[in-house]
């Protein structure tokens, strides 16, 4: 479920700094308007920041698309700084997900190596 409001007292420099925010990180992504939903002119909208507020199916397409939390245009508009956004995104979680998980296989492949050379000495 997405946790993301329209506060319709947000200044248009709120949303156009929200727009320069998704503009670069969909460049930092190396995605292309609307190879992602939403569509192309959405995404051209948003970055341009026509038509404010949002839709929160648009906020949600678009930060899933940039890899944010749900809750990423609010924060922005808040004046978070969207590189925070990134960091706290789950990507540290992921870091040490992937070096645990890879310590768990080598201890697995250590374990049959040993088994395979006890076999074999046998």
């Amino acid at each position: 479920m997405i946790v993301w409001s329209v506060d319709e007292s947000r200044s248009h420099t709120d949303w156009e700094r929200l727009g320069a925010a998704v503009r670069k990180r969909r460049d930092q992504l190396g995605l292309a308007q609307g190879e992602s939903p939403p569509s192309a002119a959405t995404w051209r909208k948003v970055e341009k920041a026509i038509e404010p507020p949002y839709a929160a199916r648009t906020a949600s397409a678009i930060c899933r698309a940039l890899r944010w939390p749900d809750d990423a245009f609010d924060r922005i508009l808040a004046g978070e700084d969207p590189q925070q956004l990134t960091a706290s995104s789950g990507t540290q979680d992921y870091n040490s997900r992937i070096t645990r998980l890879s310590r768990e296989a080598q201890a697995v492949i250590d374990t049959i190596i040993e088994a395979e050379e006890r076999k074999q000495q046998s």
